[in-house]
């Protein structure tokens, strides 16, 4: 402490005399100058330093995985790259095997990408499957703790720890959206609708009043066969004049 106060003291002293009289302490301002320069140097350093390591921050892969629960009480199992650069060797460590409402009729454990990892992950790639369903899910295997390993380049290495948790989801509404499966079943549906309006010729939605005859008469006879098959009789043959006959083409 009193090193301490003595070598202040001193300093305090010296400058003020270099101060008072600057003309006869040039060896103090020679000091003082090479003192700032080296200052600056090392405040550049240490911006370099900075600026590089926000930059790796940056230029690295990030890979991911996370449960995503649908609004139809299905859950996905998605891994993801949201890095910048590509993901190579990716492999995952779990603290537990994971558990479905399958059981043993389906392990997910099995899977190639849990057994031998993923080779090479690019930017952007995701990698999804159907993990299970919330209809009979047990609420003891909702968490997990994943511990994710890869490559950045062939140099630098990540290791990052996932907190795998179900249960953040449950209790939880959510807005059901149609995606492309719900809108191919409603395209299925108008296609399936609109073949009944398909009649002789090939023409889309013409149907002749020869056509309507000929389709309720093919009713009427379903219906009776169906009546038959019902009550054990057979059905009765009859002409229905409204289909008539063909005549030959001249």
């Amino acid at each position: 402490m009193i090193l301490a106060e003595s070598t202040s003291a001193t300093l305090w002293t010296l400058l003020a005399n270099a101060l008072g009289d600057p003309e006869h302490h040039q060896g103090f301002w020679t000091m003082a100058g090479g003192a700032a320069g080296w200052a600056t140097v090392v405040v550049v350093a240490v911006a370099a330093v900075i600026a590089l390591s926000q930059l790796l921050a940056q230029v690295r892969p990030f890979v991911v995985i996370e449960f995503r629960p649908d609004p139809s009480s299905l859950i996905y199992l998605r891994i993801t790259n949201l890095g910048t650069t590509m993901a190579r060797n990716v492999r995952f460590v779990f603290d537990r095997p994971l558990s479905t409402t399958r059981g043993l009729q389906w392990d997910p454990m099995q899977l190639q990408v849990f057994q031998s990892g993923v080779k090479t992950l690019a930017p952007g790639s995701v990698v999804e499957f159907l993990f299970d369903t919330w209809i009979g899910r047990d609420e003891k295997d909702d968490a997990y703790e994943v511990t994710v390993t890869y490559r950045g380049g062939w140099i630098r290495r990540f290791r990052d720890v996932i907190d795998l948790n179900l249960g953040a989801y449950r209790n939880m509404r959510f807005v059901r959206r149609a995606g492309l499966h719900e809108i191919h079943k409603q395209l299925e549906g108008i296609a399936g609708s609109l073949k009944d309006f398909e009649a002789s010729g090939g023409g889309l939605l013409f149907v002749s009043p020869r056509d309507l005859a000929k389709r309720e008469a093919e009713m009427g006879r379903r219906f009776e066969k169906w009546q038959a098959e019902q009550t054990g009789k057979h059905p009765t043959e009859e002409h229905d004049p409204a289909i008539g006959t063909e005549e030959p083409s001249q």
